[in-house]
């Protein structure tokens, strides 16, 4: 959660833009920080060279998308012209990547020659690189490093990767194992981990989160103020980057944000915590994810321009699902808006319902009176929770497993029936297991969590081995991922994207073999 504001603080100022392409900061307190994820917008076009899972019976069924993750801000405080109101990470991660990797997702670069890795495996070039922060979205990811360099790698259809990908050379062939197709082919500048083009980037700036959507990418720095990349897509297609520029190629600085503490970001839009305890949303708006009115007639300019939504001052976290949101507000209230058609925002009114909807933040009845939310984030259809107590809870569709409870130990009174008669919504957040988590995240449609004992428990939608389970079932049940890399790792943080997850340890330098 967010600190108290600061007794006084002095409006951040613009940074100036002096191009320079190189810059490093080697020293930056320590963090605690993650950010999540997230998936793409029911009726949507799927993301380029996405998989699609296999069409289930469904209401509003979706395309494929991401997951996302979490940061602790610092207390804002002056330092001289500076306003600094967050912290940079500093503690180095080992990264551990699993699931598909068709488009270079996993980011081992041209030496690993699979389509799929059924169990994680430890990403050396992450761990050389110093990795601190990391965020998935649907089939690239960003990351920040201790030394204040944006990573990225994936897939770069719509400048999502912030960095020139064109590749001259021949691609790289990876074995698709579980396909009589023929051979996949990557380019090798997408696959591996490399820096963002800093042109538009002062010097001396200090990044603290990073965060991917679908097709766009966002850093946010110690004063503030965020720098984005890429586009939105909604459901025609390309919506575009701001009003005027329909794919941003680089970073670029998002003008009309100042003193934000920390991002959530779901497929197509993003949600900014504001230093004074409001929030802002911009992106696509077409599932009612902004939480706010979009005048058609001027849909671009009302949806791509960051605007404050109808919540009152005192939100201490945000969170965001696939084309659904959540502010947690010191009332003591958790608030969900966004796309409903499987109760995913928590609110019962119209859950079920092909294209139901929840136009403005409302209080979720079943998260009144948790003293303290942990982390919150969503994926297409579901949602979770982690307390302050422990207690990892999930809401939402049924049927695809990602509940990660079996049907039959559901509470009767917090499941909704279709008109056959089966379980199809859990409406109420419901506890997954008897552990204690720390955190979790979803990606599409899979769900991981991270116990106080540093193990790592996944359940969900399985057929890349996205769960971090060798067996291309879905797991029904949350289920302790027991890989020998990771068996003798205090797991610290989780990440999961469209087809792919991810999981860390504090970094330790003997770890080399990931054994």
């Amino acid at each position: 959660m967010p600190p108290k504001a600061a007794s006084s603080r002095r409006e951040a100022t613009l940074p100036t833009h002096r191009a320079t392409k190189s810059r490093t900061k080697s020293s930056m307190p320590i963090p605690k920080t993650t950010t999540k994820n997230e998936a793409q917008s029911q009726n949507q076009p799927v993301a380029p060279r996405a998989k699609k899972r296999p069409e289930a019976e469904s209401d509003g069924q979706k395309p494929e998308s991401s997951a996302h993750k979490r940061q602790k801000r610092s207390q804002g405080k002056e330092l001289g012209a500076k306003v600094i109101l967050n912290t940079a990470p500093s503690r180095r991660l080992d990264v551990f990547v699993f699931g598909s990797n068709d488009n270079g997702e996993l980011g081992l670069g041209q030496t690993f020659k699979k389509a799929e890795c059924n169990r994680p495996e430890f990403n050396p070039i992450l761990s050389s690189a110093g990795v601190v922060q990391v965020s998935n979205g649907g089939m690239h990811t960003v990351a920040l490093t201790y030394d204040n360099k944006i990573l990225t790698w994936g897939v770069n259809d719509q400048g999502a990767l912030g960095r020139d990908t064109q590749w001259e050379g021949k691609m790289v062939d990876i074995d698709n194992s579980e396909s009589d197709e023929d051979e996949i082919e990557i380019n090798p500048k997408e696959s591996t981990p490399d820096a963002v083009d800093m042109t538009e980037i002062p010097s001396g700036t200090v990044f603290t989160q990073v965060a991917a959507s679908d097709s766009a990418s966002f850093a946010l720095t110690e004063e503030g103020f965020v720098y984005g990349w890429g586009t939105f897509r909604g459901g025609n297609g390309v919506f575009g980057f701001s009003p005027e520029i329909e794919t941003q190629r680089r970073p670029t600085l998002i003008r009309e944000l100042r003193n934000v503490t920390k991002l959530a970001v779901g497929s197509n839009h993003v949600v900014a915590l504001i230093s004074d305890g409001t929030v802002q949303t911009w992106g696509s708006g077409d599932q009612a994810q902004l939480g706010r009115r979009v005048v058609e007639r001027q849909k671009k300019l009302h949806a791509l321009l960051p605007r404050g939504i109808g919540l009152r001052k005192g939100v201490l976290d945000i969170g965001s699902g696939s084309d659904h949101s959540f502010a947690v507000h010191k009332n003591g209230k958790v608030y969900g808006w966004g796309l409903n058609n499987y109760g995913q925002t928590g609110i019962a009114s119209k859950a079920g319902e092909r294209e139901a909807v929840v136009l403005k933040p409302a209080a979720i009845p079943s998260l009144q009176g948790i003293k303290k939310m942990v982390c919150i984030a969503g994926g297409n259809f579901n949602s979770i929770a982690v307390t302050d107590e422990g207690g990892c809870l999930v809401w939402g569709r049924i049927d695809n497993h990602a509940t990660g409870i079996d049907v039959k130990r559901l509470p009767v009174e917090s499941v909704i029936h279709d008109d056959r008669d089966r379980p199809r919504i859990l409406q109420n957040a419901t506890r997954v297991s008897t552990f204690d988590a720390v955190f979790a995240t979803f990606g599409t449609e899979h769900a991981i969590a991270i116990t106080r004992d540093g193990k790592g428990y996944s359940w969900g939608f399985n057929s890349s081995y996205q769960t971090g389970h060798p067996q291309d079932d879905d797991i029904i049940v949350a289920t302790m991922i027991d890989a020998k890399s990771v068996r003798d790792k205090k797991l610290i943080w989780a990440g999961a994207g469209g087809q792919y997850g991810m999981l860390a340890s504090e970094h330790s330098s003997l770890l080399t073999n990931g054994v």
